[in-house]
């Protein structure tokens, strides 16, 4: 996994999404801009052209961001460095959202094509060649390159874009785990193909250089397919128990985690079985066996945010007065809401209620009323609950919960 801190600094923050740049990343523009000075006229056009790269790479990356965050998943963090750009999504485990949280970036530099190739057609129509041929030369160049991007990420090699909407397409017909076994298959037999080539007929280090990433990456893919076919077993299991969930089964949804976590396992598999569980509990009634569960999982887990913002909402609204710390679910709650960029309404929310636990209303007011301004938030939460959450921060009380909520 790329370190989203070692040797990068940030940028700036859009959406509650973070963007970091590599220091590499000006290295290296730096190196073709100066490889490049004869390209143009004037060698500001030079850094011009790779700081319009920078900007279609950003955009890509945010397509896929906001994507992830339109089906339900978790994508506050973009890595910019001289590969291209990394968009850190966590869409949902279904195929549908993960085909469209990586179709969004490729989107994006299709909506592209037409505007680039549109500003050439104009500058060549207006003659402006005559008068500024760098300008023009620009415009052809940022037409090339964003078209090349496109088809370049559309190849269906693990883990570019194709690579990964053709492992969402497989998803659908052969399950997560085989999906990603053949695609990261494929994947690492044309890297391995495109570094033969690079190394032996092009004499390409940059070429294989890529490919050799890919690689990696690609064997990754598979690696990660293979242990997921081991684990099918439990992950038939935690969808049934999310179904359940879902469904308000509760007495169903609690008992298959529950063979989830008797079985033992991966932290990672246990850490989430234990803070659904919890959940579960907690709409039965269960206070104190969904509280030892979040403890659990954290335990195991300590960043977890679903188990932190469970937990935070638990010690805040619970109706036992015994579970209730309004100081930790405001520490609980906090760090989810850092964790995810502040762009999860409802880490905020559960804030929101921290703060009214712990006297701090004015707080619990503003925060609840950035959640509330959001109509996905509303629909969400069930709009006649989250007002009423509302009223009560502006009467100076806090909220409880009852069974069977969230």
């Amino acid at each position: 996994m790329i370190s989203l801190t070692g040797g990068s600094f940030r940028l700036f923050r859009i959406a509650g999404i973070q963007v970091y740049l590599h220091w590499s990343w000006l290295l290296i523009a730096y190196l073709e801009v100066v490889n490049r000075v004869n390209n143009y006229q004037s060698a500001v056009w030079n850094w011009i052209e790779y700081l319009a790269l920078f900007g279609i790479v950003l955009l890509h990356e945010f397509g896929h961001a906001l994507a992830c965050r339109q089906v339900g998943g978790q994508a506050n963090r973009i890595m910019l460095w001289p590969l291209g750009g990394v968009a850190f999504v966590q869409p949902p485990a279904r195929p549908g959202a993960l085909l469209w949280s990586i179709a969004a970036g490729p989107l994006v530099n299709v909506v592209l094509v037409p505007v680039t190739i549109t500003a050439v057609v104009i500058a060549s129509v207006a003659h402006l060649g005559d008068q500024s041929p760098d300008l023009v030369h620009f415009l052809n160049s940022i037409a090339i390159i964003n078209l090349g991007l496109l088809i370049f990420n559309m190849l269906p090699v693990y883990p570019l874009d194709g690579g990964q909407i053709l492992q969402a397409l497989l998803w659908f017909v052969i399950g997560r785990a085989r999906s990603l076994m053949v695609s990261g298959i494929i994947g690492l037999a044309v890297a391995v193909g495109v570094i033969v080539l690079a190394v032996v007929h092009l004499q390409d280090t940059w070429l294989a250089i890529v490919a050799l990433f890919v690689a990696w990456q690609a064997w990754r893919g598979f690696r990660i397919g293979v242990a997921l076919q081991g684990m099918q077993p439990t992950l038939d299991l935690m969808t049934a128990g999310l179904s359940a969930l879902r469904s308000r089964n509760y007495d169903e949804a609690a008992a298959l985690f529950t063979r989830v976590i008797d079985a033992g396992g991966e932290a990672g598999f246990m850490s989430n079985a234990l803070t659904n569980r919890g959940l579960a509990e907690a709409r039965r009634g269960n206070w104190q066996t969904a509280l030892d569960d979040y403890r659990e999982a954290l335990r195991l887990q300590p960043k977890l945010v679903s188990a932190h913002n469970n937990l935070a909402w638990l010690l805040a609204t619970c109706p036992i007065d015994a579970i209730r710390n309004g100081q930790e679910a405001v520490e609980h709650a906090n760090w989810a809401c850092q964790a995810t960029g502040w762009s999860n309404l409802g880490c905020i929310g559960t804030l929101a209620a921290a703060c009214a636990e712990a006297g701090d209303f004015d707080q619990a007011v503003r925060l609840q009323q950035r959640a509330v301004a959001d109509s996905a938030y509303r629909q969400k939460f069930d709009e006649a609950t989250v007002m009423k959450r509302l009223r009560l921060y502006e009467r100076g009380l806090p909220y409880r919960q009852s069974v069977d909520e969230s």
